[in-house]
């Protein structure tokens, strides 16, 4: 059998702290790169906000009154699209000439193909999609930005930083900018197309804020041979402070900056991660990402991003065999691939008639939940089952951990609702407005549902133009606070690091018992679906599930372990041991009146807390811990075969069949080891 290989990108990140002499460089490229990203977000958005859609129509139209800056800017597109008609029809005629000499040589030669003239179409008064659509491609915004500058209005040093910085930096912001307006587009159809799917109306890309600093990247094929990228020179009018009145033009500053070795750090992090090693000795850096830390000036962090190839072995050989296009398949479609996969093995499985379903692969399934992180059920065959073939995973240390830097975070945040000032005593005055409005709100609420609760007294009060600008600045103190940017650093960091660990931990589990199936139930929005009590929300909102799911899905990848997302509705509340139906979910509006099916227990089944019983003859009787029982489900939502039946079947000792427990045991899984090193980053004065 060929051999099936997969590229990973990996992303990895390195702290450092940079040299006294070159700090001002990369706050310089770092505002340089906030600028270009706020032109380019200024220009999209204005063209995109002069047009309303119509629905009958299917098309876009202008507005009743456009704002100056839109109109300028549709004026400016339209130049734009002039220009680079005029290149491209250049372009055009000079390959349609070469094709025709080359096809009066050879008449018969099917390999060449007639040139296809594709132009921009002008910003009119009513436009189609794809001309709106126009306004995120990479190509006509560089150009529009690239004329904004040139135009004789804008002749200032504060409008001249796409033509003055280095052009590969100012590029890939560009082209990262109208990404995120390509997704937000693609989020906002969905959205208009299914609002139920949705919780909130998807939100375009916004400006970063006067005093912050962005990042930047650059492909690593940039490095010099001295490992040094984005090298400038005297004629690159940089300046590092956000009033652009100090410009750099020390010499020794940028010689010492295009002297500092990029290559190396990121070598001696490799060495230090031993990542050769661990993944492959066909490693290549692909990307290169400079982060600043908002907390310090000279602090930054690395990232790059890291590519090598894989070896899938295992399901992946038959899957990829059937399907060659499966790994560049949507996950969608990946999962339905991977069901039909094992349908079909079952019903063509070579099955023993001394052992029942032997066509069930061995799996596990996760069971993600609230009060813990997760349990797992491992399904090592049917002749190997007994105690404690279960985990679950212990949450408490982690969230222990964010609870305090939490209250940290909290302390400091009071300290800005402290009427220290006349300032402060007035956003204190429109906050207390905005809790009075919404009080004034409940009651109304209250009012309809229940008009006998009286008549509302109140009169919501107005927030002025004034009350906005003063609660948006309050915000920004807040948000550009050292102490609360480096404490919401730490709690990132150590979230990272449990979730890496225990990632890790759950992986090297499933390779120990050579299982090469995870399932994991999931839900859509159920999150933000579920009410089962204000502290068990909140604590099932912190807990990061979803970033756990993408950790295991690339490292499963690594150990040819697949991975199917199942729906898990009704799993904990459907008893494995006593074989009871598991319903499918249905939404409110296909019940037609009917009992909601959210809300609704199994009639033999009661759950208190987190364990399970049966309800036989008046008495209850314990069953097992609810968690474990819903992992279990969730594996017999996959695989129907799999059930208290069949694995009674399996057992020989007459006693196991009676004693249920056996295959319920588990043990409780904690991570000791879970800790963060935050030594480089020394703990911020106030």
């Amino acid at each position: 059998m060929n051999k099936c290989t997969t590229n990973i990108n990996l992303t990895q990140e390195v702290n450092f702290i940079l040299p006294k002499d070159i700090q001002d460089v990369f706050s310089c490229y770092s505002l340089a790169a906030k600028n270009i990203r706020n032109k380019t977000t200024f220009c999209i958005s204005n063209i995109q906000s002069a047009y309303v859609y119509n629905k009958d129509t299917l098309s876009y139209s202008f507005k009743d009154t456009l704002h100056i800056n839109e109109s300028n800017m549709i004026s400016n597109a339209n130049h734009v699209v002039s220009l680079l008609n005029s290149k491209i029809q250049e372009k055009y005629d000079f390959k349609l000439k070469e094709y025709e000499e080359a096809k009066l040589i050879n008449p018969n030669d099917d390999k060449l193909k007639k040139p296809k003239l594709k132009l921009f179409k002008e910003f009119s008064q009513t436009i189609d999609i794809n001309t709106y659509r126009q306004s995120i491609d990479k190509g006509f915004v560089e150009n529009l930005i690239r004329f904004n500058e040139n135009n004789d209005n804008n002749n200032d040093d504060d409008f001249q930083d796409y033509s003055i910085i280095n052009s590969v930096l100012a590029q890939n912001v560009v082209q990262k900018v109208c990404d995120d307006f390509n997704h937000y587009f693609d989020a906002l159809l969905a959205y208009f197309s299914n609002k139920e799917g949705f919780t909130a109306m998807p939100q375009k890309p916004s400006y970063k804020s006067k005093n912050e600093l962005s990042s930047f990247e650059v492909s690593a094929s940039r490095l010099n041979q001295n490992g040094s990228v984005l090298t400038i020179n005297k004629n690159h009018k940089l300046f590092f402070d956000f009033k652009k009145q100090k410009q750099l033009t020390d010499e020794k500053t940028i010689k010492a900056y295009n002297n500092f070795d990029f290559r190396t750090l990121i070598e001696e992090d490799i060495k230090a991660k031993n990542l050769c090693n661990k993944y492959s000795k066909e490693l290549k850096v692909t990307l290169l990402r400079v982060v600043p830390l908002a907390f310090s000036k000279n602090k930054f962090k690395l990232q790059y991003t890291i590519s090598f190839p894989v070896e899938l072995k295992g399901f992946y050989q038959d899957i990829i065999k059937d399907n060659p296009d499966f790994m560049s398949a949507k996950d969608n479609s990946k999962y339905k691939i991977i069901k039909d996969f094992f349908k079909n093995k079952s019903k063509n499985g070579n099955v023993d008639k001394n052992k029942d379903n032997q066509s069930i692969p061995c799996f596990a399934s996760m069971d993600l939940g609230h009060v813990n992180m997760a349990a797992i059920y491992y399904f090592e065959g049917l002749d190997n089952i007994g105690l404690k073939k279960a985990d679950i995973i212990s949450a408490k240390t982690f969230t222990n951990k964010i609870k305090k830097l939490d209250l940290k975070i909290d302390k400091q945040k009071q300290s800005f609702y402290k009427p220290n000032n006349e300032e402060d005593k007035k956003t204190l005055d429109v906050l207390s407005k905005i809790e009075r409005n919404k009080e004034i709100k409940e009651f109304n609420d209250n009012l309809k549902s229940n008009p006998s609760f009286g008549v509302n007294p109140k009169q919501k009060e107005n927030i002025t133009r004034e009350d906005k600008r003063l609660l948006v600045e309050h915000s920004k103190r807040i948000y550009e606070d050292k102490l609360i940017r480096e404490l919401t650093y730490r709690k990132s960091n150590s979230t990272k690091d449990y979730l890496h660990k225990l990632s890790s931990q759950i992986v090297s589990n499933l390779v120990d018992k050579g299982i090469k199936l995870l399932i994991i139930g999931k839900n859509k929005n159920w999150k933000q679906e579920i009410n089962i009590g204000s502290s068990n929300n909140r604590r099932a909102y912190n807990l990061p599930h979803s970033k756990l799911i993408e950790l295991l899905k690339y490292k499963c990848l690594l150990k040819s372990i697949l991975i199917i997302e199942q729906e898990e509705s009704y799993t904990s509340k459907t008893s494995f041991a006593c074989n009871e139906k598991l319903k499918e979910y249905r939404k409110k509006s296909e019940t037609e009146g009917e009992k909601d099916q959210l809300n609704s227990v199994q009639s033999n089944t009661i759950r208190q807390g987190q364990k399970l019983y049966s309800k036989q003859d008046g008495k209850r009787k314990l069953i097992c811990h609810a968690d474990i029982n819903g992992a279990m489900n969730i594996g017999r939502k996959v695989f129907p075969e799999f059930n208290i039946e069949t694995i009674n079947k399996a057992l020989s000792n007459p006693e196991k069949k009676e004693q249920i427990k056996h295959i319920f045991g588990y043990r409780i899984v904690r991570l000791r080891n879970y800790s963060v090193n935050n030594n480089l980053f020394a703990e911020v004065k106030k």
